[in-house]
């Protein structure tokens, strides 16, 4: 039995209004009206299925093994006056990027003279979504050891003039650009193979919305 809605606290901790989530089974995340910020929902559980046994003459199936993905999938693509021509590439998982800095090093440094750019500027995750497509999450910031810290300047897209906000989550396509500072990164992004689609789906129900719902506070 599917759950019709779900109660959660907002992961914001500056927030944490109450919402009320309706149709959870159709996302994986909720958007909070109230401070935007992206909070993970619970998957559905797990029911184990019984192996039928085979009738006589009947061959075992055949199981589908999940294909290698590339160990590049995505790329940015760097270059101006301040900065040094560059193609920055991305891998699975969280990517923090900012200025070249032996203190407080990123996962993808530029070197560049752009002050306005900080030594861990933004974060870019890229996973794979429920139907097997890559997705690219632009966040400003980065994770340290005291806890998640904003840039100093903001990070903007295709010339916003607003800044990401604190927990603003921001789902790129390619030939979104991403200014750091000064600096403009071009996205590249992967298409992934048919057979790799097919490998990493999860068979995602056809009523499947966008992956943030909208969500409203409950009063």
């Amino acid at each position: 039995m599917m759950v019709q809605s779900l109660q959660l606290i907002c992961g914001n901790p500056n927030c944490k209004v109450r919402l009320l989530i309706k149709d959870p089974h159709k996302s994986t995340e909720a958007k909070c009206p109230v401070c935007g910020y992206i909070n993970p929902l619970p998957g559905p559980p797990v029911v184990p299925v019984m192996a039928k046994p085979l009738l006589p003459g009947e061959e075992h199936p055949t199981v589908l093994q999940k294909h290698a993905l590339p160990t590049e999938v995505g790329w940015l693509l760097v270059g101006d006056e301040q900065t040094t021509p560059s193609t920055l590439v991305l891998r699975l998982g969280l990517n923090t990027i900012g200025r070249q800095s032996v203190m407080a090093p990123s996962d993808l440094m530029l070197i560049t003279a752009d002050e306005a750019m900080s030594r861990q500027h933004c974060t870019i995750e890229v996973r794979i979504n429920r139907v097997g497509s890559l997705e690219y999450i632009l966040q400003d910031g980065a994770q340290r050891a005291e806890g998640w810290k904003n840039s100093l300047n903001g990070t903007f897209v295709d010339g916003s003039q607003t800044r990401l906000g604190e927990y603003d989550r921001i789902y790129l396509n390619e030939g979104n650009v991403i200014q750091l500072g000064q600096t403009k990164l071009t996205l590249k992004t992967l298409q992934l193979t048919d057979a790799l689609r097919r490998s990493y789906s999860q068979a995602a129900p056809a009523d499947m919305q966008q992956t943030v719902i909208e969500t409203r506070p409950m009063r």
